[in-house]
């Protein structure tokens, strides 16, 4: 698998800041408090840090929920890009040696390049292309990729994508 290079920014540091934030406030309001000889205001001071941290920390982990799904999907289409063209170099370089595309189905394409040359097993090997119980090649939403092989342009290689919907805008080839 690729690593990527990841940019911090901003955005990354807001819920740590955020929840920093709370934190101030619910030890100014409680310190603010301390000094009162109403103990009824204290406390209300009290219950309003503690209602002010709860929703600024609950905010931050519906943002750093955001954030994780938002990076998920990035590294999945990321990913459908790498193995789709792996497969395909692969398939290429067995063209090269034998003269002919491998035929058949994803599972039988996929057994044809893990048994071909050692260039073909390396470039498969290097995306960390998982496999269904049958032995087909399968995207990062665990749904089968699609093999269409055509002798004159060769093998092509398609992801459904997040949506797993044939023939939309998320497909990957």
């Amino acid at each position: 698998m690729t690593v990527l290079p990841t940019v911090v920014g901003f955005s990354d540091f807001l819920p740590i800041m955020m929840l920093a934030g709370s934190l101030l406030v619910f030890m100014a309001l409680v310190l603010v408090g301390m000094g009162s000889e109403n103990r009824s205001a204290y406390f209300q001071r009290w219950a309003a840090a503690i209602l002010v941290t709860v929703g600024i920390t609950a905010a931050s982990g519906f943002w750093i929920r955001k954030l994780h799904t938002q990076s998920l999907h990035f590294q999945n289409l990321t990913n459908a890009r790498h193995q789709i063209q792996a497969i395909r170099l692969a398939a290429t370089e067995h063209m090269i040696e034998s003269g002919d595309w491998p035929a058949g189905e994803n599972r039988e394409i996929i057994d044809t390049l893990l048994n071909g040359s050692d260039k073909e097993r390396e470039l498969l090997g290097r995306f960390k292309l998982k496999f269904a119980p049958d032995g087909s090649a399968l995207d990062p939403w665990d749904r089968p990729y699609l093999f269409v092989v055509d002798p004159e342009s060769g093998l092509t290689v398609q992801s459904f994508g997040p949506d797993g919907i044939k023939d939309t805008e998320d497909d990957l080839r």
